[in-house]
């Protein structure tokens, strides 16, 4: 911004310049009709104000180019930085698919241990019944072995 400042400065005071020496060649030209000298003092000042537009035309174009070169790297920057959030955003991307993976893993082994839950229910009420009949099967039993008792009695007075 500063450069853009100083060109504009420069072009104001150059154009002030011009005007001055348009006054000072038109009080010259007074010595225009004094032989050898009045072409040479327009000459010398037209050359002199030649030069300092050449300088400054000069920075100018030095300072385009530097703002060029500013733009160029500014250019190369914001790429850089869409580079790098494009990168991020593609890593977000694995990482939600990543966690949705191990969520669908989690609601499986969730159901799973349910399954096993019914089935652990299922052999415990297996297991109860079982041991119902058991209980049943030697009072059955011991009804049996009291009953043939009785029945080996019955037959020894017989």
């Amino acid at each position: 911004m500063l450069d853009f400042l100083n060109i504009m400065w420069h072009t104001k005071h150059m154009n002030i310049k011009y005007t001055l020496y348009s006054f000072k060649i038109v009080g010259k030209c007074k010595d225009c009709f004094t032989p050898r000298r009045g072409f040479a003092v327009v000459a010398d000042e037209v050359k002199k104000l030649a030069e300092k537009t050449s300088d400054l035309t000069k920075s100018v174009s030095e300072t385009i180019k530097d703002i060029t070169g500013g733009v160029k790297d500014t250019v190369k920057s914001i790429e850089d930085v869409n580079n790098y959030y494009k990168g991020i955003e593609n890593l977000t991307s694995e990482v939600q698919d990543s966690s949705q993976a191990v969520s669908t893993a989690v609601e499986e082994q969730s159901a799973t241990i349910g399954m096993l839950n019914n089935t652990m229910l299922d052999v415990k009420n297996f297991f109860d019944k079982l041991a119902s009949a058991i209980e049943e099967l030697s009072a059955t039993a011991n009804s049996l072995a009291n009953g043939s008792s009785g029945i080996e009695k019955l037959s020894i007075k017989i």
